[in-house]
C-alpha cells in the first residue's frame, strides 16, 4: 500500500518477497528499504554543503539488529528463500 508517496513496510516486505521468488542467484535488502528510509541513498554534493556517502539512519547503529522493522523483513526473506 502506499500512502502520500511512502512506500509502506507492507510493501517493502511484498516487493521483497516477490524479488525472491525470482531465479536470481542473489536477493538482497538494503537498510534504507528495511528502515522506510525516505532521503536518497548517496546524495552527491560538494564537501562544504553536503559531504558525499554520508548517512545517518533514524536508528541507532547498535539497535539495528533489534528493529522489528528489519526482522520482519528478514524473516519473509528467509521464509521464502531459505538458504542451502
Amino acid at each position: 500500500m502506499l500512502l502520500s508517496g511512502k512506500v509502506t513496510a507492507d510493501l517493502c516486505r511484498a516487493i521483497h518477497i516477490y524479488l525472491a521468488r525470482t531465479p536470481s542467484y542473489i536477493v538482497l535488502a538494503n537498510f534504507e528499504d528495511g528502515l522506510g528510509e525516505l532521503s536518497q541513498t548517496n546524495l552527491p554534493g560538494t564537501v562544504e554543503r553536503y559531504p558525499n556517502w554520508t548517512r545517518k539512519y533514524a536508528i541507532r547503529v547498535d539497535e539495528i539488529l533489534c528493529d522489528e522493522r528489519l526482522r520482519q523483513l528478514a524473516a519473509a526473506l528467509r521464509s521464502t528463500r531459505p538458504l542451502g
